[in-house]
């Protein structure tokens, strides 16, 4: 609006929240103010939320932040600028598992620079293979991990799930903290189809299965919802983060609320 605004004629409960910002988007402003941006003194004219905003170079990204190059072959694979971390003085270890049945390739933990060359193009290199067999996986993976760390599980966990929570046990026996990326599609948990349907099954357990959506939807959604509980319970028990992904919503998103939350967690203790 063109014209100025008085407070003083809004009603009571607009005066209340003005500035202020909700309880589900807190995390994200814990988030931006641990890395620079303040309180502007501005409120947007629609909804009233407060703006945060911070200088280019005050941001802590930027005044942490070192530039690498890289070189080889594997530049002209990632030609697009990105954010790797940052690493301190303390160091750094990262490593890699990819798996189906069994473990496919097994970056061990180095703090070396060319740690996230190698763990980039075992990524590259990566293609879907055969059905999975994560609960096994979990328990190997789990014993070869020599030191305490934090674990970053990506998956489906489609498997019995009480086989899921033994292995996810073991990782909390070797001492690691876990994070549990649920990884759906919007697919998966909606199943928003209709008509008879030709389903492939991907893992190829069955070539392909002709089905009527609407005769099984209540059963099946009832069975995913339930599947995806028992996985988040079993999280909850462990003290583990438990991180939907659905394959809808933008990479981004998805990890800026988690870690927006992980901050304001870590400020509460």
């Amino acid at each position: 609006p063109e014209e100025d605004i008085y407070m003083c004629l809004l009603d009571a409960k607009a005066r209340l929240v003005l500035g202020r910002v909700g309880e589900q988007t807190k995390p994200a402003q814990h988030l931006l103010e641990s890395i620079g941006f303040k309180y502007l003194e501005e409120v947007d004219p629609f909804d009233g939320g407060p703006h945060f905003g911070v200088s280019f170079k005050e941001a802590l990204p930027i005044k942490l932040g070192q530039r690498f190059v890289l070189e080889g072959g594997i530049a002209d694979s990632y030609p697009e600028t990105g954010l790797l971390g940052y690493v301190g003085d303390e160091g750094f270890r990262a490593g890699l598992v990819t798996f189906d049945r069994k473990p496919l390739e097994f970056v061990r933990a180095a703090s070396r620079p060319s740690q996230v060359r190698r763990i980039l193009e075992v990524l590259d290199a990566s293609k879907p293979g055969a059905d999975t067999d994560a609960a096994a996986v979990l328990h190997d993976v789990a014993e070869r991990i020599p030191r305490r760390g934090v674990v970053f599980l990506i998956s489906d966990l489609f498997d019995d799930p009480d086989k899921i929570t033994e292995a996810l046990h073991h990782f909390d026996f070797r001492q690691h903290e876990l994070v549990v990326f649920h990884v759906m599609a919007e697919e998966e948990l909606g199943f928003p189809f209709s008509g008879y349907q030709q389903f492939r099954d991907l893992e190829k357990i069955v070539p392909t299965l002709r089905i009527d959506p609407q005769a099984v939807r209540a059963a099946y959604l009832e069975r995913v919802s339930r599947f995806v509980r028992g996985i988040e319970a079993a999280c909850g028990n462990l003290r583990a983060d438990y991180v939907p992904v659905n394959t809808k919503t933008p990479l981004r998103q998805t990890l800026l609320r988690y870690l927006g939350r992980r901050m304001h967690a870590k400020r509460a203790r």
